[in-house]
This record gives structure tokens, sequence and C-alpha cells, in this order.
């Protein structure tokens, strides 16, 4: 076991990337709703949050995060008769929207370049609504399991479909099959544990991701929500290689649970206990 639990208030500053995948929707209200709470994007979102922490110094990044063919590939299928997203972030696109009008929704503003330098960040931060495999999946792996990085991945990060090398490190077994998006979830504290302190029990609304999971044999679990008869592995702690990793299922892209105390601490937290020392 690497020293305790406290080890960060010895530490410099933390330096770390806040990277959100781009939200789709189908739902004019909900797409509103999106556009409200994270006009940036979430990732920007969360760096700010991150930089009223003191130690903690975060950047912001919002996009596929891969290269600009790639993504323009993307956003095609998330937009086209697949997946039947008329909304991708603050943009109402409609159904097949020609390739001109994604170019001009979404110029290539350099944030995925920020991607290829994560060994300069002691922190990586990824939350996804879906996307296409990125081209930082197996970087992010290699450099966690050296320890020379901590990872905080959260929501659909679970996904095997989009982040198959991901989801396995931090110990997701099972893909995600059942969901309810919008329910008011019971989420309960499992442990004591760096990742946990300070946080009691408390309730949102979120989406769950429901039984059947399968998640590692040796990871700590931490959270476990529920939502009536079901119950949700809701955030977990694993040590992998030389490295830490925490998922943490909050964060469905329409409602405001990052702005929750209990969220915003947990967040806090995992930050500090992933990052190598």
């Amino acid at each position: 076991m690497r020293p305790s639990v406290l080890r960060w208030r010895a530490m410099g500053t933390i330096r770390a990337l806040a990277w959100s995948g781009r939200a789709g929707f189908r739902s004019h209200e909900q797409w509103l709703e999106h556009c409200r709470l994270y006009p940036d994007g979430i990732g920007p979102w969360l760096a700010t949050a991150l930089n009223a922490l003191p130690g903690v110094r975060a950047t912001g990044v919002h996009g596929f995060g891969v290269d600009r063919e790639s993504e323009l590939e993307a956003l095609t299928t998330w937009t086209g008769d697949a997946k039947r997203f008329t909304y991708v972030d603050g943009h109402q696109l409609g159904l097949n929207p020609p390739r001109a009008r994604l170019e001009a929704a979404f110029p290539d503003a350099g944030e995925i370049e920020e991607l290829n330098r994560l060994d300069r960040y002691q922190v990586f931060v990824a939350w996804a609504h879906g996307g296409p495999p990125p081209a930082w999946d197996a970087a992010v792996g290699e450099l966690v399991r050296a320890g020379r990085l901590g990872l905080v991945a959260l929501h659909s990060v679970w996904n095997h479909n989009a982040y198959p090398q991901i989801a396995e490190m931090i110990g997701a077994v099972s893909g995600i099959d059942r969901v309810r998006e919008g329910v008011p979830i019971d989420v309960e504290v499992l442990c004591k544990h760096p990742v946990t302190d300070g946080v009691g029990d408390f309730t949102i609304r979120d989406e769950i991701y429901f039984e059947p999971l399968e998640i590692a044999s040796d990871v700590t679990h931490l959270l476990r929500g529920r939502w009536q008869e079901h119950a949700s592995p809701f955030g977990w702690a694993r040590e992998v290689g030389a490295g830490r990793v925490v998922y943490l299922q909050p964060g469905h892209e329409d409602c405001p649970v990052y702005a929750a105390p209990a969220v915003r601490r947990l967040l806090a937290n995992a930050v500090r206990w992933v990052a190598p020392g």
C-alpha cells in the first residue's frame, strides 16, 4: 500500500486535465438543460471547479479526443440515421446535416492536441457519453500502470464499446446494458476511504446503470446507488500496477449533479487520491 490518504498535503500543485466527450440529444428539453448547465462542455466546467481547490491546477478540454477527420466522421454518425442525435453540444443540427455544417459548428480549436501531452499532467479526469474509441485510450493505460498518471473516470467511460481499454483498466468487466435517466437515486457510502472522506449518504437525480453488472473482484467498492428495486455499483477505487484509478458513475449530461456538494467532494478527493506521490 502506498503512503496514506493525506499524502497530498505534502505534495506540490497537482496538474489535472479534465476532458469531456461531446454530448448528443434527441430531446429538445434535455438539450436546453444541458446547454444551461454546461455551456462549454462538462470537461471545462469540471476544470473550473477543480481550480477552486487549493493545490490543484486544472485544464479543461472538450471534444471526441481523436484526430480532426475522425471527429467529423463521428459527428456524421451521431447526427445520421444510425444515432439520430439532432442536437450535439450547443448546436441544433437536425438529422443528416451536411459536412460543411458540421465543420462550421465544430471548428478545430486545437483542444485535441492537449490529449497528446498527457505526460504533463498528474491526473486525467475523463467524462464521456459515448463516441469513437479515442486515440488516448492506450496512452492513458500505459501512464497509469507506470504510476505516472492517476485516472478519475466518470459516467459512461464505463462503455466497453467506446472505451475498451479504459473500461477494462478501471475494473468494469461487463458493459452497460440497462439504464434509466433522470430518476432519484439514493447513494450509500459503503466504506471509509480517502475518496469518501467527508461524504455521507445522499440523494441525487441522475442516470443509473443497473443489473446485470460485473465488476472486477479487486476493486474497493465505495458507493452503491439504488433506484426502486435496482442497485448499482456507483463508485469504486482500484490500484493498477503502480497507479490508481477511481470510477464515479454520477454525471448524466442534463442533470446538475456536479454542483451537488457530495459529488464535488468525491471528485476532489478522487483527484487527490489518484495523483502520483
